[in-house]
């Protein structure tokens, strides 16, 4: 919780019993690759989802935008992000869902404004082999338009984000960094890409932030932390590609 406090983030926790997921982070500077390893987690009380619900609903009254983000811990339903999306829905208040699997699925059945996950997640929620971006962009525009989605954005690592929108296909890549962490970078490109938009910007303006963040996430130690100054200079160099 001082750790939220320290960056000024305005929290409303609801404790739990159990302790919270450890992620471990090995970096084989060698080799240029990270690997991550999860361990632990925790069950969530129905008292817990309806009290978080009931807060969820409170909030919706100031918020700009939801993120829905993350796998569900156990106790959790497959159909909660969803319930969560069709209030916010209700309110007319615009949801980024990043997710895969069940959970996805369930959510997209009254759809969010952005269906947010990565290549191999998407491969495994839509039971596709996609090999190469031109595959991906294809099994995109389908499921897209299969699931009426009006934005769907998967991320592909150091390669760019494809995002297929109301507005237009663009492939986004910024410059290629040297990482150091890279763990948070898609949370970091969630929270960059709602902002953008809550601003008004284009989803040409919009993804140029989110992957200048996405990228400046790798240059530090801790944990989807990045620099106002390092996106600032990323995004001027990030090219956006219609498709």
């Amino acid at each position: 919780m001082r750790l939220i406090e320290s960056y000024g983030i305005i929290h409303d926790l609801i404790w739990v019993e159990g302790e919270t997921r450890v992620a471990l982070l090995i970096v084989e500077e060698e080799y240029n690759r990270h690997s991550h390893i999860m361990i632990g987690g925790y069950s969530i009380r129905m008292e817990a989802q309806e009290e978080l619900t009931k807060r969820f609903k409170n909030h919706l009254l100031q918020a700009k935008w939801v993120i829905l983000a993350g796998s569900l811990p156990e106790g959790i339903s497959p159909d909660f992000y969803g319930r969560l999306n069709q209030i916010a829905n209700h309110s007319q208040v615009p949801v980024l869902v990043d997710c895969s699997g069940e959970a996805a699925l369930q959510c997209i059945i009254t759809p969010p404004t952005v269906l947010k996950m990565n290549w191999p997640e998407f491969n495994q929620t839509f039971q596709m082999d996609c090999q190469n971006i031109s595959s991906l962009m294809k099994a995109g525009r389908e499921i897209r338009l299969t699931f009426r989605l009006p934005s769907l954005v998967i991320t592909c690592g150091e390669d760019g984000i494809l995002a297929i929108t109301d507005q237009g296909s663009y492939f986004a890549v910024a410059p290629r960094q040297e990482p150091i962490n890279a763990a948070g970078a898609g949370d970091a490109t969630s929270a960059a890409l709602t902002w953008r938009l809550s601003q008004g910007d284009s989803w040409r303006e919009a993804l140029r932030w989110a992957a200048a963040a996405g990228a400046a996430t790798v240059l530090t130690e801790r944990t989807a932390e990045c620099y106002y100054s390092d996106i600032e200079k990323i995004q001027h160099l990030t090219k956006i590609h219609e498709i």
